[in-house]
């Protein structure tokens, strides 16, 4: 049975979660202890005792979801299951490069780890966020932008802050778009977008992710990128930039040097894996994002879930009875 996996980004972060998986199996917890060395804060204690606003930060919670969702997949690989297709959302997609063989664990875990560092600082300074818009097509959402940068040039605004810095970060679905910029410009689009028929949530993210404002961060991460080890893949990336497939190194080192400033189109990513047979999914970490998000896109596609030691033994079951089936 050919597969799919998909990795979590932040905002899957939770109190609580993945704390029996790790109790039940040893690997996984090998795997955030040694995040914790490398952030230099237990991460299993932030899980467990939060508080929930220090678990959101971006340096805590990247590496600690990167290091669940990659002791998750090893635990299914444990059970003779392997992944015919890898893609993750945003951070995620550090996840499934990994598991395309592209990248080792401690290389990855660098990258994940600096890259959550970096952006917290930015994120220090930047004052924004991200805003999920429902309801509107893409071209209806830039459309609203548009319309708000005419209207504050008509009010003789000419300075670098006197334009909105609010940019499509998240196409997450046709009808689902993440908007990252300054909060202060954030909240002055509730109204317009509210008319136009968008429905408004503010993501639980500390900072505009992708989108120009981490512009100094991504360039000293790409440094970072550039000087790292990656061979090619045997597992297809289905790449979070255009929905392309990615296996060669080259292809996939340019892709994380240009991640963290590129917008995370998820819906192309979807509409490949369809467009490629993919019949099943499995969300590979902590939540059911990934799941919401395949019901929008692909109504159709089976999406199995790992999140509790429960879900991840019972897909566990379910591919090794649909795997002695078909053979």
């Amino acid at each position: 049975m050919t597969a799919a996996w998909l990795f979590p980004g932040q905002g899957a972060q939770e109190l609580g979660m993945g704390l029996d998986i790790v109790k039940a199996h040893v690997p996984v917890r090998r795997c955030l202890d040694e995040a914790s060395e490398r952030v230099g804060v237990d991460l299993l204690d932030v899980i467990a005792n939060g508080p929930r606003a220090r678990l959101a930060r971006t340096d805590i919670a990247q590496p600690a979801l990167f290091a669940l969702s990659h002791g998750i997949a090893g635990v299914l690989r444990s059970r003779g299951l392997q992944p015919y297709w890898v893609a993750g959302h945003s951070l995620g997609e550090f996840t499934a490069v990994a598991q395309t063989g592209s990248l080792e664990f401690e290389s990855a875990l660098e990258l994940v780890v600096q890259r959550g560092r970096l952006m917290h600082e930015a994120n220090i300074t930047a004052d924004g966020g991200m805003l999920a818009v429902s309801g509107l097509l893409r071209p209806e959402v830039e459309a609203v932008l548009s319309a708000a940068g005419r209207s504050r040039a008509d009010t003789g605004a000419t300075g670098p802050h006197d334009v909105p810095q609010v940019w499509v970060a998240n196409v997450n679905a046709p009808a689902q778009i993440v908007l990252a910029g300054r909060m202060s410009d954030l909240r002055a689009l509730g109204a317009p977008i509210a008319a136009a028929g968008g429905r408004l949530t503010w993501l639980d993210v500390a900072g505009p992710y992708h989108s120009p404002l981490l512009e100094n961060a991504a360039r000293e991460f790409a440094k970072t990128v550039r000087r790292c080890t990656l061979e090619d893949g045997r597992v297809p990336l289905i790449a979070n930039s255009n929905g392309a497939f990615l296996s060669g190194a080259a292809e996939l080192r340019q892709e994380l040097i240009d991640h963290m400033l590129g917008i995370v189109d998820w819906a192309s990513s979807m509409a490949r894996l369809v467009s490629a047979g993919c019949q099943l999914a499995i969300e590979v970490g902590p939540g059911r994002t990934m799941k919401g998000l395949a019901m929008r896109n692909a109504p159709r596609l089976t999406c199995l879930t790992t999140g509790t030691a429960h879900d991840l033994d019972e897909t566990c079951r379910r591919l090794e009875s649909l795997s002695c089936a078909s053979s």
